[in-house]
């Protein structure tokens, strides 16, 4: 193995040593400032006080569901306070988060469900809803509302270690099952000392906080943990009109201050840049998927007071872990095909490439730190694949992206070494489509493949091989089974593969040809 670096950017930063729970600052200023705001939704709000009180009443009900330390425990992800305080309590309570998505297939929640081992699931929806899922949890799990009444007593975490669970997010697999990825506290912790004791940012109590993310995609962590940990707002995103006019109308009545975004929302937002001015705003993020120069630059015409970064960080590596910050008026990198680089390390991480079987000065990024998780949840084989130790015996990860190092030690976006794709920042395995839509189709081959526009937005495709036209009902088929954003755009009759010189299917060849014959299209995502 040949590589670059290691590097990170500051030798002296010290970890702090890991408290008694990743909530100490929460409770902390629960305690101190009760009547400040927590969580403001559109038509309600809760204080630092009553989000405490219904944690506390959390923990109860987990008490009376016999869940133990250590447990996981399943969460609707709904957009109520009760799904937040569910989090906050189960981590307070010693339990294990696994969040699940109802508007998912449910066969997908299903196999999450088996595969965590999951003793409980909260919700907080309607009854019609609960017996839904109440047919997936099977004979060993049981489902309980977490409607809960607040409790007078304040909230008291049982102690952590740092290798207890903290959360189990499951990820698309290239096998069509989701890979679960076990995050434990101490890399939380990490986490949240990187990001609130390294003198980086200077998050405060009088900020607002956007929060957009779906809370199966782990940067929703950071969009709510961050927040309550130095007493600030958060303004989670109402989940009615398409997504990116949502969070440009939130960010300006709100007057939001911290957001962090994935860069598909600003793509969709081009032709309202020219009225959206968020002078209010400091910190403008993005993260989940490449960000592109020519988008950001007109962006940056909307946010005049803000601090804009791109940061980088697999699932595998808690959240973030690299940093760029880019300047306005800046030109685009010379060696960045667009993309706006992801800079260096970020404070207690390490990162370097391994160049071996890639391009000269190039090749996958390699990720070391507290922040990387140990393996993948009970399977030994992709942790063997993705993981690795050094000469001096620290662990790695292997995060397949195809990288290279400038003169000025920022690390550059390249593209993937795999068949992985970020669609909307979410991770996309295309064979996990593929065998769904093989199962479907029998023995007509099929490849999906994922285009890109010249500014960052991306969607898949799907091409079946076969002279007769494909049974129409394959995107239905594909609908029960992948959540929509997995789903193809489009689906292809293709008479013959195009292949390589090395027999395989050129996929390039597939995007290129003239002649398709598309089954159906589906608008943008909103």
């Amino acid at each position: 193995m040949t590589t670059v670096g290691p590097r990170q950017t500051d030798a002296e930063f010290v970890k702090p040593t890991m408290g008694t729970s990743i909530l100490s600052r929460f409770i902390d200023h629960a305690r101190r400032r009760p009547d400040d705001p927590a969580f403001v939704f559109d038509h309600s709000s809760y204080t630092y006080g009553e989000l405490s009180r219904l944690c506390s009443a959390t923990c109860t009900l987990l008490e009376a569901a016999h869940v133990q330390k250590g447990d996981r425990v399943g969460v609707l992800t709904e957009s109520s306070v009760y799904t937040y305080a569910s989090i906050l309590g189960l981590w307070s309570h010693g339990a294990c988060f696994v969040p699940l998505n109802p508007g998912h297939p449910a066969e997908r929640n299903a196999r999450i469900i088996a595969d965590a081992g999951t003793r409980v699931v909260l919700y907080s929806g309607d009854h019609a809803e609960s017996r839904k899922f109440a047919g997936l949890t099977g004979s060993g799990c049981a489902m309980a509302d977490n409607r809960v009444s607040p409790e007078r007593s304040p909230l008291e975490p049982v102690s952590q270690t740092p290798d207890d669970l903290c959360y189990l997010l499951f990820t698309s697999g290239t096998t069509g099952r989701p890979k679960g990825v076990p995050i434990r506290h101490r890399s939380l912790a990490a986490f949240l000392a990187m990001m609130l004791d390294s003198g980086r940012y200077d998050f405060t109590p009088h900020d607002r906080f956007l929060q957009m993310f779906e809370l199966t995609f782990d940067l929703s962590i950071f969009s709510f943990l961050l927040p309550l940990s130095v007493g600030a707002s958060v303004y989670p995103l109402p989940r009615k009109a398409p997504a990116f006019l949502e969070a440009a109308d939130l960010l300006e009545r709100r007057e939001i201050s911290v957001a962090l975004m994935v860069p598909s929302v600003i793509h969709y937002l081009r032709d309202y840049l020219g009225e959206i001015h968020l002078p209010r705003l400091r910190y403008s993020l993005f993260c989940g998927e490449a960000l592109y120069h020519e988008v950001l630059s007109g962006w940056a015409r909307s946010v005049p007071h803000a601090k804009i970064e791109n940061l980088y960080g697999p699932t595998e590596a808690t959240i973030v872990c690299l940093r760029y910050e880019w300047q306005p008026g800046e030109s685009p990198h010379p060696q960045g095909k667009g993309i706006v680089p992801i800079g260096r390390p970020m404070e207690g991480m390490e990162a370097f490439i391994d160049t071996a079987n890639c391009g000269i000065g190039e090749g996958e990024l390699c990720l070391i730190g507290d922040q990387v998780a140990a393996g993948y949840w009970n399977d030994p084989s992709k942790t063997a694949d993705a993981f690795g130790t050094t000469r001096s015996g620290k662990k790695f990860y292997r995060t397949g992206d195809l990288c290279k190092i400038d003169q000025a030690d920022n690390f550059l976006y390249l593209g993937r070494i795999d068949n992985q794709v970020k669609i909307e920042g979410h991770r996309v395995e295309l064979e996990e489509i593929e065998h769904h839509a093989r199962t479907f189709c029998g023995d007509n081959q099929v490849v999906a493949v994922a285009e890109t526009s010249e500014t960052g937005l991306g969607f898949i495709l799907l091409f079946v091989e076969t002279e007769a036209e494909p049974d129409t009902g394959l995107d239905q088929y594909l609908r029960a089974r992948l959540p929509d954003y997995m789903v193809p755009r489009g689906i292809t009759a293709v008479d013959r593969f195009p292949l390589n010189s090395n027999g395989k299917v050129d996929r390039k060849a597939l995007l290129r040809q003239s002649s398709r014959r598309p089954l159906r299209q589906r608008s943008a995502p909103g």
